[in-house]
């Protein structure tokens, strides 16, 4: 009898070092996922941003490619919350890996920066609408509509973070 609980028990440490590994393992492999992607959108916020200095009278041409452009860092993003999920989800393992434990605190910091600077492009985006709207009330033309921060479930998981 004891020795089938030895060697139960043994088995069980087995597994649970094989389990240990595999989350490890998807845990880098999630997290360098997660890298390209950030740097994707990044350098998407980077180049919208750029767009914001027009001249008001090119504004109707220039904002169909910002917005455009604000589409695909939104489909970026959502596509980043799906790696980010599953991180989330794997981090919440505390197991004796500093390396491991590295890439899920940084992970959190550099989601929780990454939506960050996407909310505050809007925020810049909504203020160059609010003059652009400012103009066109003066010069008859049509208002445009500001966008909303919210990205798919990018709130939730911020707060899952945090």
């Amino acid at each position: 009898m004891f020795v089938d609980s030895a060697s139960a028990s043994i088995k069980n440490y087995y597994e649970d070092i094989e389990e240990s590994k595999k989350i490890i393992n998807d845990v880098d492999t999630l997290y360098n996922d997660f890298k390209k992607s950030a740097v994707d959108v990044k350098n998407g916020i980077v180049d919208i941003s750029k767009s914001f200095n027009i001249y008001f009278d090119d504004f109707e041409k220039v904002n169909k490619e910002i917005k455009a452009k604000i589409e695909n860092v939104q489909e970026l993003i959502n596509k980043t919350n799906v790696v980010s999920n599953e991180l989330i989800n794997k981090c919440r393992y505390n197991l004796n890996d500093s390396e491991m434990n590295n890439q899920c605190k940084s992970f959190k910091t550099n989601y929780v920066n990454m939506i960050s600077s996407y909310e505050n492009m809007i925020d810049q985006y909504n203020k160059v609408i609010t003059s652009y709207n400012n103009y066109a009330a003066r010069k008859g033309r049509v208002s445009v509509a500001m966008l909303s921060k919210e990205i798919g479930e990018s709130k939730k998981l911020v707060d899952l973070i945090k």
